[in-house]
């Protein structure tokens, strides 16, 4: 919902989180040195997921998988098994014929990555760059596109409902999930039995490259979001999945709400507070929720994007003043995590699924655009 309209729209059927998958790093570590085209130093600092590997989690992968593509697919597996949910073992074949009277239920995706397979991108056009086309290797090309990890994961984990990428920059999880939950709610469930909502990035040398570039890295590895003195961020990688379902199908199959989605709002503009400023007062008025202290459903804690980079910083934080107030409570998955994209919005939205009963508001801001996200904790 980007319209900014204040008019209050409580979503019927309500949508609930049943399951989540997380694969994250845990701090800043020292990685590899770099160096941009004109010779100066990347800093060497990362957030890491330190000793991933994709087959111990899904050993049927045999094949050469993008990074960006592992951390999804294991985040999805995680989540799949986290909600006891197991779409490949019940889709029916397409060769059935005639179809069986009842029809198993089918699960979706919807994807986001803020940069994608660059990993596989700079590999195979490592080779094109010197001049040697016909040598570049058409297996990891056809690895390098934004929405291999969501076709990979479509076809490991048979989720051969609605699917979709989204590519929105931070803003991406969260539409992916309001997408999801809009599509469950309007078909009232008769489309499918719910989405993996999901997100990956990976800690890639183009990626560094282009940041340092920038000047918006950290230079020595300090990682302080909503702090002044701040001189950059620290680039992490993640992978993160929730599985979203209706909350009778979830209740009628056994499975446990763990969060309820209330609402959430996106917005673009040049100006990054007064998109943040839209986005989360949408998502507020389709929840129905009023950030005061006295209001029946006051916003327990503010999971912000806040990543280090001062001038984004800065924004959130006057965005929040202005649309939920200074006195609520605030934090940030990236203080740890380092900045992962849009997969930090569902490391944000794992951790409500396991905190205290509330509601809790989850935001995402960069350059290209803003969400907000409100989850109300099922006790």
């Amino acid at each position: 919902m980007a319209s900014g309209d204040a008019e209050v729209r409580l979503p019927q059927p309500l949508a609930v989180i049943t399951g989540t998958g997380v694969v994250a790093p845990s701090g800043v570590a020292s990685i590899d040195p770099l160096a941009l085209p004109d010779g100066r130093p990347v800093p060497p600092f990362g957030c890491p997921v330190q000793n991933f590997d994709v087959k111990k989690h899904v050993p049927t992968i045999i094949s050469y998988v993008d990074r960006c593509s592992a951390l999804a697919l294991v985040a999805v597996k995680l989540a799949l098994d986290s909600a006891r949910v197991a779409p490949k073992a019940t889709t029916v074949p397409a060769t059935s014929n005639p179809q069986p009277a009842t029809v198993p239920p089918l699960w979706g995706l919807a994807y986001s990555s803020a940069w994608g397979c660059l990993d596989s991108m700079e590999l195979f056009f490592a080779k094109v760059a010197a001049g040697q086309a016909k040598f570049a290797p058409p297996l990891v090309f056809s690895h390098s596109y934004v929405n291999t990890p969501s076709s990979l994961a479509c076809i490991e984990f048979g989720l051969s409902g609605p699917g979709a990428t989204f590519s929105q920059g931070a803003a991406g999880a969260i539409v992916a999930m309001g997408w999801a939950r809009d599509r469950l709610v309007r078909t009232g469930g008769s489309e499918c039995a719910g989405f993996v909502a999901a997100a990956s990035d990976s800690l890639s040398r183009a990626l560094r490259r282009h940041y340092a570039a920038a000047g918006e890295l950290s230079a020595d590895g300090r990682l302080a979001p909503f702090d002044a003195s701040s001189t950059g961020t620290v680039l992490g990688e993640a992978g993160a999945a929730l599985t979203v379902e209706l909350q009778a199908a979830a209740l009628a199959r056994g499975a446990k709400p763990l969060a309820a989605i209330l609402g959430w709002g996106s917005a673009v503009g040049l100006d990054p507070r007064k998109a943040l400023v839209q986005a989360v007062r949408t998502a507020l008025a389709e929840s129905g929720v009023v950030p005061k202290a006295q209001s029946p459903k006051p916003i327990a804690l503010v999971f912000c994007d806040a990543s280090g980079r001062p001038d984004l910083d800065r924004a959130e934080a006057a965005a929040l003043d202005e649309a939920v107030g200074p006195a609520v409570p605030r934090r940030t998955v990236k203080s740890g995590a380092g900045e992962c994209g849009p997969a930090a919005s569902l490391l944000s939205a794992a951790e409500v699924c396991s905190a205290a009963a509330g509601t809790y508001l989850v935001t995402a801001l960069d350059r290209s655009g803003a969400a907000a996200l409100v989850l109300e904790r099922v006790p």
